[in-house]
C-alpha cells in the first residue's frame, strides 16, 4: 500500500484538504483505526481507516451504506487522500476529539497487533491458563 501524501494535498490547497473540517464534521471512532465521518455538506457517512505502517500513514475510505470505495478516491488517484481522510488527519494534528469524546489518535499497526496478542495472553492467564 502506498503511503498517503497529506502534505501534497495541504500544499496544493486541494478541494479535499479545504473541504476537510474536523470541527464541523461528525466523527465517531468504531475501532482502533476506523472512524465514521460525515462532512457537513454531505448526507453520506464514510468509514475511514487510518493507521501508521512503519511510520507512514496508510488508509482507505468507503461509503458506509454501500461499502464502495469513496467516489473521490475511486474516480481520481486511489493513493490520494479524500476529504474524509484529510478530516481525520487534520483532527490528529490539532488534537481534536471525536463526537463521542475520544481523542483522535492514529496508531502504528504493529503496536496494536502486539498489544492485542498480549491482551489475549493476559485473558488466558486470568482464566487459569499457564504462561509459557
Amino acid at each position: 500500500m502506498t503511503p498517503l501524501d497529506f502534505a501534497a494535498k495541504r500544499d496544493s490547497e486541494s478541494a479535499s484538504w479545504t473541504r476537510a473540517d474536523p470541527e464541523a464534521a461528525l466523527i465517531e471512532r468504531i475501532s482502533w483505526d476506523t472512524w465514521l465521518v460525515t462532512l457537513p455538506d454531505s448526507d453520506d457517512v464514510h468509514e475511514v481507516s487510518l493507521h501508521r505502517d512503519h511510520g507512514a500513514l496508510n488508509g482507505e475510505c468507503k461509503v458506509r451504506e454501500t461499502g464502495e470505495q469513496c467516489p473521490a478516491r475511486k474516480y481520481r488517484d486511489a493513493d490520494e487522500p479524500c476529504a474524509h481522510l484529510c478530516t481525520i488527519r487534520k483532527a490528529l494534528v490539532f488534537n481534536d476529539e471525536a463526537d463521542d469524546g475520544t481523542t483522535i489518535e492514529v496508531f502504528e499497526r504493529d503496536d496494536v497487533e502486539v498489544a492485542a496478542a498480549d491482551a489475549h495472553i493476559e485473558e488466558a492467564m486470568a482464566d487459569g491458563g499457564v504462561r509459557r
